[in-house]
C-alpha cells in the first residue's frame, strides 16, 4: 500500500514523511510489503542495504537498528544508533530505541539522562517505545533482584503504554505480584506522601519530585528529597520519600539507609516495622560476601560411558524433570553430585543428619543441530566452592575410566550475573538428595526436623550482619528492628517455599502480634501494601469487600493469610454462597495443608470438598476428583492400609468407566513397589480414550480425566 506523504515518517522523527525521509518512501513500502507477506529476510535485506554509517538516513537507522535488537545484536545496535544520533542528537525513535540497548545491556545508571529522556519527552510522541523502554529497565532490575525498582518501572510501563497494550501491561504487573520467588513486602506499590510541613518553596519542591517520580525518573526525585531532609532531618515523611526513590532508582544501599531512619522517626508501629522490613531486606540484597551459583563446561570422549560410571556411583543420583528444574527438553540426563553415599528407596529409620546434601549437578546436553558446537558436559555449583568441589568429585568418580576436556566457564557480564545469596543464608537453606522413589511424607517429616530446629533455634541466636553483628534474640524487647528481622525471615522463606509459622517465631523472640489494620476512607482496601494486607483485620468487611479480599490473597498466596481467609469465606458468609468457587477454596486449603505436613488437615477439607461434590446433580466427575485428590494426600505414605482400600474401591467403582484409571493404578504399582492386588499380568492394556460419564457409552467422548497435578 503507497506512503501518504503527509503521515508521520516511519523513522519516528515525528515529521511527516514529505518533509523527512522522503527519498526512502518505496523501499519502505518495499519492505512494508515484504513484511505483510511474511518474508521478513528480504525486508532486513532492504533494511540492511540502505543503511551507511557515512551518510546515516533516520528511518534507514533506526529500522536496522530495531532489526538487530529483535536478533539479539544489542550492542550493534548501539553502534547504529550513535551513528544517527551524531547527526540528529534529538531524534526521538533514535533516542528511544538507545536507551531500550541501555536497559537491556544493563547500562542503566551510566545512560539515565537518555532514558529520562525518553519518559520526559517520547512518552507524548512515541508512547509504546516509551514502555518498552520502561520495560527492559524493569527486567534489567529484576535479573539485580532490586525488586522495587523492578516493580516500579513496570507500573510505569503501564501506564506509558497506548490503550491497547495496557492489558499486557497489568497482567505482567499481576504475574510480579504473584511471584514467590520474589519476598512478600516487595509485591505491592508503595505511596508517595505529600509533604505538608514546609515553607511553599518546600512543597514545590516536594510537587516536581512527585511529578519526576510519576515520570519514572527517580533520581533526580531522591535528590530533592535528601535536600529536604537537611532543613527538616527529624521528618520521617521526607525519609521514607526519599528511601522509595532510591529504591525505585535501584540505589539499594542507600534506599536502606533512609527507610532505616524512617522507621526510627515512624510512630505508628506496624508501618515503622514494615519500613524496616524492608530497609533490611535490602541491606542484605547489598551484602557483598555472597555465594553466586557457578557452572563449568567440558567435552568427553564418550557421553554413554560417562552416564554408566555415573548411574554406578554412590555419590550421584540420577533426577527427573519433576525432580530438578536443571533438567529439560535440551537435557539428556542430569545428577546430582552428594556429599556422602545415596540413600536406598526403602531406606528406614533416617536422621536429619543422614541425608545427603547435593553439593552439585552434572547435566547432559543433548545432541542437537542448536548445540552441535556446544560441550555438551555442564557442571553447576551454588557458589564458586561448591562448583571445585563438584568438579573434584567428578574426577574422583572418573577416575581413569574417562577424562573430562576442554574446560570453560561462564565469563558473564558482571551487569547479567545472578547476585545469588548471602552467605550468612546458606546454612538456612539447603538441598537434600533423596531417590525418585522414597515417599514424600517421612521426607517431610525429616525436612520439618531439620527446618524447624534450624528456624525456631538456631536463627533468633545467629548474628546477622545487617543487625551490626547482633542476634534477633539479642535486640532489644519489642523493638522495630527485632520485629523487621522476624519479617524478612519469613519473606526469604517464603521466597525458597519453606513453611515458617510466623505467629510461633514471635514467641520465640518474646514479641507481641503487631496491631491489625482496618481499612477506612483514608486507607482503603485497595491502596493497603503487602504487608498491611497480612495484618487486615476483615471482621467489619461486607461481603463484596470479603471476596475483593480473596481474590488479592489468592494472587498473593501468602498461605498463613489465605487459608483464614478461605476458611472465614467458606464456613462464616453465607452471603458470598455462589458468588465464588468454593471447590477452589478447598483445592487451595488441602494444598496448603500438605505444604504445612499438616495430612489431617488436608483430609478434612477434601473431605468436605467430596460431601459437597456428592450432593452435585452431575456429580461423577467432581466426586472422582476428590477421591484422586485423597489417593493423592494418603499415596506421601504409600505403604499405609488406607491407600489399598481406597484403591480397591475406586477401582471396583470406576475400573471399568475410566480407562486412565487402569493405567493410573499400573503406574503407582510400578513407580511405588504398591502391591494392591489389583492388576494381572495378562491383564487388558488401558487406552488412551476419555473419561467416561454417565450419559455416555463407557470410554467414550472427548473429555478429560482429571489427573494429580491438575486444578
Amino acid at each position: 500500500m503507497p506512503l501518504d506523504p503527509y503521515q508521520l515518517c516511519p523513522c519516528g522523527s515525528g515529521k511527516k514523511l514529505k518533509f523527512c525521509c522522503a527519498p526512502l518512501t518505496e523501499v519502505m513500502e518495499k519492505v512494508q510489503a515484504a513484511q505483510d507477506k511474511g518474508n521478513t529476510r528480504l525486508a532486513q535485506q532492504l533494511i540492511e542495504k540502505q543503511y551507511d554509517p557515512e551518510k546515516p538516513v533516520a528511518w534507514a537507522c533506526v529500522a536496522h537498528a530495531s532489526m538487530l535488537i529483535e536478533q539479539g545484536e544489542i550492542l550493534l545496535a548501539r553502534q547504529v544508533l550513535q551513528t544517527l544520533l551524531k547527526q540528529n542528537p534529538e531524534h526521538p525513535a533514535g533516542i528511544g530505541l538507545y536507551a531500550m540497548t541501555a536497559a537491556l545491556t544493563g547500562k542503566f545508571q551510566e545512560s539515565k539522562s537518555v532514558i529520562y529522556n525518553v519518559f520526559q519527552s517520547g512518552a507524548g510522541l512515541l508512547p509504546d517505545l516509551a514502555s518498552e523502554v520502561a520495560s527492559a529497565v524493569s527486567a534489567h532490575f529484576a535479573r539485580q533482584q532490586c525488586w522495587m525498582a523492578a516493580r516500579a518501572y513496570l507500573v510505569l510501563s503501564m501506564r506509558l503504554a497506548p490503550k491497547e497494550a495496557k492489558q499486557d501491561c497489568f497482567y505482567e504487573l499481576m504475574s510480579f505480584d504473584a511471584n514467590y520467588a520474589i519476598p512478600y513486602p516487595f509485591r505491592s506499590g508503595q505511596p508517595l506522601t505529600a509533604f505538608t510541613g514546609g515553607d511553599d518553596a518546600e512543597k514545590k519542591e516536594d510537587r516536581k519530585a512527585h511529578k519526576l517520580a510519576e515520570l519514572g525518573c527517580y533520581a533526580p526525585a531522591a535528590r530533592i528529597y535528601v535536600k529536604l531532609i537537611e532543613k527538616h532531618p527529624e521528618n520521617a515523611l521526607l525519609h521514607v520519600n526519599a528511601g522509595l526513590c532510591q529504591a525505585w532508582d535501584g540505589e539499594e544501599a542507600q534506599a536502606a539507609h533512609y527507610l532505616n531512619k524512617a522507621a526510627e522517626l515512624t510512630e505508628d508501629v506496624g508501618r515503622a516495622v514494615e519500613l524496616e522490613t524492608l530497609s533490611q531486606l535490602m541491606a542484605w540484597n547489598c551484602v557483598e560476601d555472597r555465594a553466586v551459583p557457578q557452572t563449568a563446561h567440558y567435552n568427553v570422549a564418550s557421553i554413554s560411558k560417562l552416564m554408566s560410571i555415573l548411574s554406578d556411583a554412590d555419590r550421584a543420583q540420577r533426577v527427573t524433570e519433576q525432580q530438578s528444574n536443571f533438567i529439560g527438553d535440551w537435557t539428556e540426563a542430569g545428577y546430582e553430585l552428594l556429599d556422602r553415599k545415596k540413600l536406598d528407596n526403602d531406606a528406614e529409620g533416617l536422621k536429619p543428619e543422614d541425608i545427603p546434601l547435593v553439593i552439585g549437578e552434572i547435566l547432559i546436553l543433548k545432541e542437537t543441530p542448536e548445540l552441535a558446537d556446544e560441550k555438551r558436559v555442564v557442571i553447576t555449583g551454588e557458589s564458586e566452592e561448591r562448583l571445585e568441589d563438584a568438579i573434584s568429585l567428578v574426577k574422583e568418580i572418573l577416575g581413569d575410566k574417562l577424562q573430562l576436556e576442554d574446560e570453560s566457564r561462564d565469563d558473564s557480564l558482571p551487569e547479567f550475573a545472578n547476585p545469588g545469596a548471602p552467605r550468612e543464608h546458606e546454612a538456612f537453606f539447603w538441598r537434600w538428595s533423596f531417590p525418585a522413589k522414597f515417599p514424600a511424607k517421612p521426607r517431610m517429616d525429616l525436612f520439618l526436623q531439620k527446618w524447624e530446629n534450624l528456624a525456631y533455634n538456631e536463627w533468633p541466636g545467629k548474628p546477622q550482619s545487617i543487625l551490626d553483628g547482633k542476634a534477633p534474640k539479642d535486640l532489644p524487647a519489642d523493638s522495630v528492628r527485632k520485629y523487621a528481622a522476624a519479617h524478612v525471615f519469613d519473606a526469604l522463606a517464603g521466597q525458597r517455599q519453606l513453611p515458617l509459622d510466623l505467629p510461633r517465631l514471635y514467641e520465640v523472640l518474646g514479641l507481641k502480634p503487631l496491631p491489625t489494620v482496618k481499612p477506612d476512607d483514608e486507607h482503603p482496601l485497595s491502596s493497603l501494601t503487602a504487608m498491611q494486607f497480612n495484618r487486615l483485620d476483615y471482621s467489619d468487611l461486607g461481603d463484596d469487600d470479603m471476596l475483593n479480599v480473596m481474590n488479592r490473597a489468592l494472587l498473593t498466596h501468602y498461605s498463613q493469610v489465605l487459608e483464614k481467609v478461605l476458611e472465614e469465606l467458606l464456613e462464616h458468609r453465607p452471603g458470598c454462597e455462589g458468588k465464588f468457587d468454593r471447590f477452589r477454596a478447598y483445592r487451595t486449603l488441602s494444598q496448603i495443608a500438605v505444604f504445612k505436613n499438616d495430612e489431617a488437615g488436608a483430609l478434612r477439607w477434601i473431605g468436605k470438598a467430596l460431601d459437597e461434590a456428592t450432593k452435585l446433580d452431575d456429580s461423577f466427575e467432581p466426586v472422582f476428583e476428590w477421591k484422586v485428590r485423597k489417593l493423592t494426600v494418603l499415596l506421601r505414605d504409600p505403604h499405609r492400609a488406607e491407600v489399598s482400600e481406597l484403591i480397591h474401591s475406586m477401582h471396583g467403582y470406576y475400573g471399568a468407566k475410566i480407562p486412565q484409571f487402569r493405567q493410573m493404578i499400573e503406574n503407582l504399582q510400578s513407580d511405588l513397589h504398591l502391591d494392591v492386588g489389583i492388576l494381572t499380568a495378562d491383564a487388558a492394556p488401558a487406552t488412551n480414550e476419555g473419561l467416561w460419564s454417565p450419559d455416555q457409552p463407557p470410554a467414550g467422548g472427548e473429555k478429560k480425566l482429571w489427573l494429580p497435578g491438575q486444578d
